[in-house]
């Protein structure tokens, strides 16, 4: 389903979230380059709040309602390496819920998910105005692809009765398989050599209209796919897999002069 007004909100916070991230831009550190195959690779953990948008929901053109009352937990895992100074490839798993409610309808859905997808990482200040320097806080770019597996149950807003059911009514029944593609922004600001802090806003566009369990028309018969956001908060841990001669202390410490 569309939502013009929602989208267009989220729309101008990403672009103000940009201009304050160049204003944050100017305090560097130093920044090393090198170090090939065994430097820069990431582990990080998000926790945050899905919002789903589709055909059981009393608040798709309000997002204030719908961050408060019908958001839903999600956490996730990634695993990465930067490539470039500005390019990064990442693996994550992501498992949470989405939920929603429609009044005219007298329905209420839960949906209980997981996906595992690969995605490129941009380091937008990088890419933007190389510098032989690192910000202490960057604002990044993110693209995947990936499977979504879900069950999803549709019941009654007055009588708790089950309506409709898509995949088995079971965290580990048979699930529904489908594609995704995150599409979103971030901004990152490193501590220190190894730990950073991670904000992210993810469009998630998936294949299905079945989400809310309800598969609707449009006068073109075309489906009107579901969709979710996913904002979330987490922790990323960047380390090397060797010590390289020269340039760290340790073993799993980045060099004083470090990047990310």
């Amino acid at each position: 389903m569309r939502v013009k007004d929602t989208k267009h909100i989220i729309i101008g916070v990403i672009l103000l979230f940009f201009m304050i991230g160049n204003g944050l831009a100017q305090v560097t550190y130093n920044f090393h380059k090198g170090g090939g195959i065994w430097r820069h690779y990431y582990v990080n953990a998000n926790a945050g709040a899905n919002l789903f948008f589709g055909d059981v929901s009393n608040y798709n053109g309000d997002p204030f309602n719908k961050l408060v009352k019908e958001s839903s937990f999600a956490y996730s895992a990634t695993a990465g390496k930067w490539i470039t100074e500005w390019l990064a490839a990442q693996a994550t798993f992501n498992m949470g819920q989405l939920r929603g409610a429609n009044n005219a309808l007298d329905a209420e859905f839960k949906n209980h998910y997981y996906y595992y997808t690969g995605e490129f990482i941009v380091n937008l200040n990088q890419l933007v105005y190389p510098l032989d320097k690192q910000t202490d806080f960057y604002l990044q770019a993110k693209l995947g692809f990936g499977l979504i597996r879900f069950n999803s149950e549709l019941t009654s807003l007055t009588s708790k009765k089950p309506l409709h059911i898509i995949g088995e009514n079971s965290a580990f029944g048979e699930r529904v398989t489908e594609w995704i593609v995150p599409i979103g922004i971030g901004g990152v600001y490193n501590i220190d050599e190894h730990y950073s802090i991670l904000f992210d806003l993810l469009y998630q566009y998936v294949n299905s209209d079945k989400l809310d369990t309800r598969v609707e028309e449009s006068i073109n018969n075309m489906n009107q796919l579901d969709s979710f956001f996913l904002l979330s908060v987490g922790i990323k841990y960047t380390f090397n897999l060797k010590k390289l001669r020269g340039y760290n202390h340790g073993s799993n410490s980045r060099s004083l002069r470090w990047t990310r």
